[in-house]
């Protein structure tokens, strides 16, 4: 269903966005996909986000899944 997915546009050509990698779902193929180091070595090793992110360079779009926020909080 497209209500669960969100469209992200990348506009410039150039322009990246850093993203989970296991949070794509789909990219144009003008979009060029890469990886990169997550971050330092403490983050690495103790952040619990694993070692890459992936990297979207434009023009494109890019579509990840929609996680809506909780309605309420609980008390």
């Amino acid at each position: 269903s497209s209500e669960l997915v969100e469209l992200i546009a990348i506009h410039d050509a150039g322009e990246t966005i850093d993203v989970d990698t296991g949070s794509v779902v789909a990219w144009d193929a003008t979009a060029k996909l890469g990886i990169k180091l997550a971050g330092g070595c403490c983050a690495i090793c103790c952040g619990g986000e694993g070692l890459f992110n992936t990297t979207l360079t434009g023009p494109g779009q890019v579509r990840w899944p929609f996680i809506p926020p909780p309605l309420s909080s609980p008390p």
